[in-house]
């Protein structure tokens, strides 16, 4: 290994923490409206304890070290800390490692760990809120059409499945209200519509299968582990994704 290729993985290495550090503060704000201008007093609260709201040291807030140091509680009031914020943290440093190593500093590489990140963020306030946030889901469409564009080099491909996927949902919208469908029924819309502008139709039939046929066993027979692959439906989107991606492109 050259020394070049050590000086691009320790900043692979960085990006990855900065990054993961920087998106825990879109879990916990985005869902709770709180502005994400941190470090400005005027507009917004910099890093505080979400439970006696006391102002975070740095030490306190720093990537994966500031959860070890504070022992997984608050230092000022010993609420427990959400593991998920340390998950997150070690999650993107582990795929921006992945991705420079598959695909060095490229578009993939930057595409795929934004992916990766706010498919588990997205999963994880799924399965803690039990209805998807739109934000995190625009923003996860928003990449599936910069993917598409790149894969296909036209616009025509996500633009006539956006087309589609409109048109039916549109009508989805009305059944809801006019036969009162369950919310579930709508959110997994949302899940497979998103998928639809990441996937092309071989990789498209096997994912939408997997999932229908797991809200399927929730549905009937309420599997705790139905339940959590309902709930991280995003994140193995993700998984798919980036393996269709490793061995097809």
């Amino acid at each position: 290994m050259e020394l070049l290729d050590i000086l691009n993985y320790f900043v692979a290495c960085y990006f990855g923490l900065m990054l993961g550090n920087f998106a825990t503060s879109f879990y916990f704000r985005i869902p709770k409206n709180i502005p994400l201008l941190g470090f400005n007093y005027f507009t917004s609260t910099p890093p505080h304890c979400s439970y006696c709201n006391h102002l975070l040291k740095l030490k306190e807030f720093a990537p994966i070290i500031g959860y070890w140091l504070c022992k997984g509680r608050c230092n000022y009031c010993g609420a427990k800390i959400d593991a998920n914020y340390f998950v997150i943290e070690v999650f993107a440093l582990f795929l921006s490692l992945f991705c420079y190593f598959h695909f060095y500093f490229l578009d993939w590489y930057l595409i795929f760990i934004l992916f990766g990140i706010s498919s588990l963020i997205i999963s994880m306030l799924f399965s803690k809120l039990q209805k998807i946030d739109m934000k995190f889901m625009l923003f996860i469409l928003f990449l599936g059409i910069i993917y598409s564009t790149l894969i296909n080099l036209t616009i025509y491909n996500w633009v006539f499945k956006a087309s589609i996927s409109s048109v039916i949902a549109t009508f989805l919208m009305h059944a809801r209200y006019k036969y009162h469908f369950s919310s579930k029924y709508y959110d997994i819309c949302k899940i497979l519509f998103t998928a639809l502008i990441w996937f092309d139709l071989n990789s498209m039939i096997p994912y939408a299968l997997f999932i229908l046929a797991n809200y399927a066993l929730l549905r009937r027979y309420n599997f705790s582990f139905s339940k959590h692959v309902h709930n991280y439906s995003y994140f193995i989107m993700f998984l798919f994704s980036i393996i269709n991606h490793l061995v097809v492109v």
